[in-house]
């Protein structure tokens, strides 16, 4: 997010055939981030000027794929509409959302562990992103995955919209074109993460 900060290496980069800048904004909601890095706290701190920084590193036709994790610690049912919206308001040109996963040996992990909410530890197949494998907290695990798959199920709509918007030869090069161009939703996987939906993502 910090190369929203700097003009002409925003220029450069675009210069040099930087296309699309994958960052992981986490929540787009301040529950969550606190602890989310254990040095710096930097994405809380950073955290008011999420919108900045979408439409700082887009103005120089540099796509953002936002990402986001669900299922964080202080993320409530109203987590989806807040992504959701936030996407809506913002028009990051990609977006991913994945489950928060304990990988094996993390500081999560431990700590997950040492308060008993790992639901399938040693189930290494499970941290694959789009499956819980411990208690979220305050929302359930049934929660959780009823709101992941519910927001999912948004790309159905976006693609087609994308599609049009693609199809019409627009573009995110200039500032007055942004917001034209509906957000294509997708997985770390590349693709739509929709598990109905087959499109790939660009």
């Amino acid at each position: 997010m910090s190369v929203s900060e700097y003009d002409v290496l925003l220029a450069l980069a675009r210069r040099a055939g930087c296309a699309e800048l994958l960052i992981g904004f986490e929540s787009p909601i301040e529950q969550g981030l606190d602890g989310i890095e254990l040095r710096r706290n930097w994405k809380k701190r950073t955290w008011p000027i999420y919108t900045q920084v979408i439409q700082r590193i887009q103005s120089y036709g540099i796509r953002v794929n936002a990402c986001f994790v669900l299922g964080l610690d202080g993320h409530t049912p109203d987590i989806f509409d807040a992504v959701y919206e936030f996407v809506e308001d913002t028009t990051p040109f990609d977006v991913q959302i994945t489950y928060q996963t304990s990988f094996p040996n993390t500081p999560l992990y431990h700590r997950l562990k040492k308060q008993g909410r790992l639901t399938h530890d040693g189930r290494w197949e499970r941290c694959a992103l789009f499956d819980t494998n411990y208690e979220p907290q305050p929302t359930s695990a049934a929660q959780l995955r009823r709101g992941f798959d519910g927001l999912s199920h948004v790309c159905t709509a976006t693609h087609s919209r994308n599609d049009i918007g693609r199809s019409s030869g627009r573009s995110i090069g200039a500032p007055s074109q942004r917001g034209q161009t509906a957000p294509t939703w997708g997985s770390a996987s590349g693709r739509c993460a929709c598990r109905s939906c087959g499109n790939a993502l660009t």
